[in-house]
C-alpha cells in the first residue's frame, strides 16, 4: 500500500526552500504528496479573485474547505509543519492566520478515530516546536513530533515534556 500524505503548512511558506526540502523527504520515501495549494488558482479564477488573502469571499473559503477535506479523507497520513515562527491560536481565538492548520489538525484527529475503529491505520504527524493543546490532544493517539525538519528527515522523534 502505498501512502498517501496531506501536507499542511502555511500559506506563506509554500514556496519556501523549507516546504520544498519536506516535499523531497516525502518523494524520497515514496509517499505520494497532496499538497492543498497545488491547483488553487482554478478555484480563485471561478470565484474572480487572484488569491485566499487578505479577505476571502464565503463561496471561495467553502470551496476550498470542501477540497482541504476530500483531500485528508482520500489521503492515509497527514504531515503538518508549522514553522518556528508561527504557533497555533489559543483555544477559542480561530480567526488567526494559522486558522487552517487548526482545524486541519482536527478533521485529521476525527479521521483517525474513524478509521481505528475499522482497523484502518492513520498517521499524524507535527513538525513543530509549538507545545498547543491541540497538538497534545492529538499525541495522545500514537502520532509522531519533530522538532523540525532535520529531526523529521532522520527520524528523531521528540518527546514532549
Amino acid at each position: 500500500m502505498k501512502l498517501k500524505c496531506y501536507f499542511a503548512h502555511p500559506y506563506y511558506m509554500k514556496d519556501t526552500k523549507e516546504a520544498k526540502r519536506i516535499l523531497e523527504i516525502l518523494e524520497d520515501r515514496r509517499i505520494q504528496i497532496i499538497n492543498p495549494f497545488v491547483a488553487d488558482n482554478k478555484i480563485y479564477e471561478k470565484h474572480g479573485v487572484k488569491g485566499y488573502f487578505p479577505t476571502t469571499p464565503y463561496k471561495l473559503g467553502r470551496d476550498i474547505w470542501t477540497k482541504v477535506m476530500n483531500q485528508l479523507n482520500t489521503s492515509n497520513m497527514a504531515l503538518f509543519w508549522i514553522p518556528e515562527d508561527k504557533r497555533l491560536p489559543p483555544i477559542g481565538h480561530f480567526m488567526t492566520t494559522a486558522r487552517g492548520c487548526y482545524a486541519e489538525i482536527q478533521e485529521a484527529v476525527n479521521i483517525q478515530h474513524r478509521r481505528n475503529r475499522q482497523n484502518i491505520p492513520y498517521i499524524i504527524q507535527f513538525i513543530t516546536k509549538d507545545k498547543h493543546p491541540l497538538i497534545a490532544w492529538a499525541l495522545c493517539s500514537p502520532n509522531q513530533l519533530y522538532d523540525g525538519i532535520y529531526e523529521f528527515e532522520h527520524f528523531r522523534q521528540t518527546r514532549w515534556k
